[in-house]
């Protein structure tokens, strides 16, 4: 990969530790570069500067960015984590196109398990 940013099946390596480049800076020139606009961007970091970043480098482009603040490296213990929560924020994703925090999700699983229920009786 060395220290300039590459394209790496599917992944954009910005290589920021390296060089005065920002990760939206990398993603930006790559964007130009290959004449395409994507209509949305998704992007997770550990460090809140890259996010913003690359938030500010799309918006200068004017494309929907979210920027998500990775933050698994400080998740507690083992088993602290809900799989059903996060599987049902995936699917939800996928359905409706919207990322939906931790408490709408509890709180739509609840409707959920409510309905069925009635359903069942």
């Amino acid at each position: 990969m060395g220290s300039c940013p590459a394209y790496y099946k599917g992944i954009i390596c910005a290589a920021a530790y390296k060089t005065t480049n920002t990760k939206g800076q990398a993603l930006g020139a790559f964007i130009d570069a290959i004449k395409w606009t994507p209509k949305k961007v998704i992007f997770f970091d550990d460090n809140r500067k890259n996010i913003e970043s690359v938030v500010n480098e799309m918006r200068k482009r004017k494309i929907i960015c979210y920027g998500f603040w990775y933050l698994g490296v400080f998740v507690p213990a083992k088993g602290t984590i809900d799989k059903d929560l996060i599987s049902f924020q995936f699917e939800y994703l996928k359905k409706y196109d919207e990322i939906i925090g931790d408490t709408k999700a509890i709180e739509l699983m609840k409707k959920n398990k409510s309905r069925e229920k009635q359903v069942a009786n």
